[in-house]
């Protein structure tokens, strides 16, 4: 809608062809990103492409790439983003403060992680989960095996991380251009029921010193993974005023 008020023609790739942004679109293809004619079909369209969300496969990304078609976020930053272990490792490298987590194998694995950081803390698929979809709190080691065989249900990797004694979820809205210029929206605070957001206050009620560690964790974050485009981070704030990544999606 936003391009289309811009005066700009606009295209989209959706698998199914009664969708929402279909009756707004001048054009669209239907498929599945492993259709290479319908790929190429869309290719053919764009200038330039975005997403909508980050599930969509990065090497489909690059197919656009090598038709020499903009892509943003590029491939390379949803590498990033996509896998929530690569993603949490990228902002520590970065020197982001996340919270402790690690890769699970085994369910021994997540035994030994509540053992040693405590419960609860918690299960996260890598991959595809979003707004409490694949993610469990562990509250006791009896939760380990429902909550795993959920999760890990067609094979997905699984991943620990501890549990954040928070005093309010925030977010930040971070555009960043092509030419690396950056903009923060003001910073919310988001309320959250079984991993879902329920609440955003905005603007968020809090200190300007909480303010501003919030927003440069949040534009940090978008520097890591060079992202190019609209980026929503999420943070916690603890009760000594430090701010922790917590994650980020286009």
């Amino acid at each position: 809608q936003a391009a289309i008020s811009l005066g700009l023609e606009t295209a989209i790739f959706e698998q199914v062809a009664d969708t929402p942004a279909s009756r707004l679109t001048h054009h669209q293809i239907v498929g599945r990103w492993t259709d290479e004619s319908a790929i190429h079909a869309f290719g053919a369209l764009c200038d330039l492409i975005t997403l909508e969300n980050e599930f969509v496969d990065a090497d489909v990304l690059r197919q656009f790439e090598a038709m020499h078609i903009p892509v943003y976020p590029t491939a390379n930053t949803l590498d990033k983003i996509q896998d929530k272990l690569v993603q949490k490792m990228t902002m520590m490298h970065n020197h982001i403060p996340v919270p402790i987590f690690a890769p699970l194998d085994t369910m021994q694995t997540a035994r030994d992680f509540g053992t040693k950081h405590g419960y609860p803390f918690l299960l996260k698929a890598r991959r595809n989960s979003y707004d409490g979809y694949g993610n469990a709190t562990i509250r006791t080691e009896g939760d380990i095996v429902p909550q795993w065989e959920r999760l890990s249900h067609g094979g997905r990797a699984l991943m620990a991380e501890a549990f954040v004694p928070f005093t309010h979820e925030l977010a930040v809205m971070v555009v960043r251009g092509r030419n690396g210029q950056m903009v923060a929206y003001p910073v919310v605070q988001t309320i959250q029921k079984n991993h879902v957001c329920h609440v955003v206050r905005a603007p968020a009620d809090l200190s300007s010193k909480v303010i501003a560690q919030a927003r440069y964790v949040a534009i940090e974050a978008v520097k890591a993974i060079e992202g190019v485009g609209v980026f929503g981070v999420e943070l916690f704030l603890l009760p000594d005023g430090a701010v922790l990544f917590n994650e980020i999606a286009p």
